[in-house]
């Protein structure tokens, strides 16, 4: 995450953002999974990667029902 957030490549650091909130949902950490998601959110709303932005959504609402 914190490589990616030194490059200008939008979804790369949205992307890697998913990728640790899978690895804090594992580790049983909700409320930093889903702090990570809504990062990734605003990165691809802000790109404007609709798909990987509704993903993402519902990514977040199963985290946030967790």
């Amino acid at each position: 995450v914190t490589i990616a957030e030194a490059t200008d490549f939008v979804n790369d650091r949205a992307d890697a953002l998913v990728d640790l909130s899978h690895v804090l949902e594992a580790a049983r950490l909700g409320d930093e999974a889903a702090a990570a998601v809504s990062g990734a959110l605003h990165l691809y709303q802000l790109k404007g990667n609709v798909v990987a932005a509704a993903a993402t959504q519902l990514r977040l609402g199963k985290l946030v029902k967790m």
